[in-house]
């Protein structure tokens, strides 16, 4: 992690207040410097990260930081402190969806580095477009996913594989126990209370069926009905009560799980489209060659623990391979 000379205190107030400020304060440290002499002083000629020196960049920045603030706010964060990478990652991706150029993008990417890296976010890296792949959709490396796998520890691999098989977010893998698994038939589902305390109820996607059973078959609960799987806050609280967590910490902030809950997304567009598993609206959606009745595209939303259906939002998680 790079450090740098200055870091802003976040003040009180929303989200996008709290990200103009550090955007603001780092104009503050820039005003009267070269960043050419500041790229040349580094030694090599990288750009400072917690100073903006020019007003055009400035600007440039906080527009940029104003749409990202716009977007996660939407999406239930409500803290400076709250933005996870996985964050960044899906609303870079999701505004690539949305048919942004490369060099727009790059300014989206350079002003979230400013906001979190530059400000000593140790969780954050510095972000590049190149480095997550986003080059436009149809020049994505096809091998993303297995590049990225190696990077987390052998001792989160399970929440990993758990994340792919389930879509369940990085604080909602931590909270899943002893109670929170069901079979009917022969389809495996998952219950936990996520992001927000808002219920989470998902089927395991079928590639993942037998290594789930065998990895949790002592705590499988076998019904003979969907309906019995409890699926609401309520009976979902009341089921996992008392339960012993799987994990003994959950995955380390500093690593993405965005690519794998992508993974389960493609899988679950899949499965979804082929079983028809899904209330159909009588309305077209379509996002990066993805394309369907809405209503596909709604349960998906909520398998990933969204209410919108959105296509920065599933633009982030449906993309080619």
């Amino acid at each position: 992690m790079k450090t740098f000379e200055h870091q802003v205190k976040i003040p009180r107030g929303t989200l996008k207040h709290q990200l103009m400020y550090v955007m603001n304060k780092q104009y503050e440290f820039g005003k009267g410097r070269s960043r050419h002499s500041d790229k040349r002083g580094n030694g090599k000629g990288h750009a400072q990260l917690d100073r903006i020196a020019s007003r055009n960049s400035w600007i440039t920045h906080k527009s940029a930081i104003n749409k990202f603030a716009d977007w996660a706010q939407s999406m239930g964060i409500k803290h400076y402190d709250a933005i996870e990478q996985d964050d960044v990652e899906s609303f870079l991706y999701g505004m690539e969806a949305t048919g942004l150029g490369h060099k727009t993008l790059a300014k989206y990417q350079t002003a979230l580095n400013h906001a979190l890296c530059g400000n000593g976010r140790e969780d954050h890296p510095q972000y590049s477009i190149h480095k997550l792949g986003i080059t436009g959709v149809t020049e994505r490396q096809n091998n993303l996913f297995d590049k990225e796998r190696p990077k987390i520890p052998a001792k989160y691999m399970e929440q990993v594989e758990l994340a792919e098989a389930t879509g369940l977010r990085r604080m909602e893998l931590a909270t899943t126990g002893t109670k929170s698994f069901y079979q009917c038939a022969d389809r495996y589902y998952v219950i936990t209370i996520g992001k927000g305390g808002k219920p989470r109820y998902n089927e395991v996607n079928k590639a993942h069926a037998e290594v789930f059973r065998e990895r949790y078959s002592d705590y499988i609960v076998k019904v003979d009905s969907v309906k019995r799987i409890p699926n609401d806050e309520r009976t979902i609280s009341a089921a996992i009560k008392g339960q012993k967590p799987l994990f003994d910490e959950p995955i380390n902030k500093k690593y993405s799980l965005h690519i794998f809950r992508a993974s389960y997304a493609i899988e679950r567009y899949d499965e979804l489209k082929r079983s028809g598993a899904f209330k159909k609206e009588g309305a077209t959606f379509e996002v990066n060659g993805f394309s369907g009745d809405r209503g596909l595209f709604r349960e998906i939303s909520r398998n990933l623990g969204h209410e919108r259906v959105d296509t920065v939002l599933l633009g982030s998680y449906l993309r080619p391979n």
